[in-house]
């Protein structure tokens, strides 16, 4: 029996799968995955999605990491 350490699998996703978890239409992320924005991988004729690359997709669709400067976006773009 062999000491190495088995690789770790991504745990991957399919399109209605990734849709119904992030709470969005089918057609965002098959627009995220045509223009390169959501990394993927194509098994015949469908597309898989790795956890990793949801969450770099997620992260890069974050208006911003400041809360104060979230606050003076929405100011600006939503006045009272």
């Amino acid at each position: 029996m062999s000491n190495e350490p088995k690789p770790t699998l991504p745990k991957c996703m399919s399109i209605q799968q990734l849709a119904e978890h992030v709470g969005v239409s089918r057609r965002t992320i098959v627009r995220a995955l045509g223009t390169g924005d959501l990394e993927h991988y194509r098994i015949g004729a469908r597309a898989v999605i790795p956890e990793t690359a949801v969450v770099k997709w997620l992260e890069s669709q974050r208006l911003t990491k400041n809360p104060m400067e979230h606050r003076r976006w929405m100011h600006k773009h939503f006045p009272k």
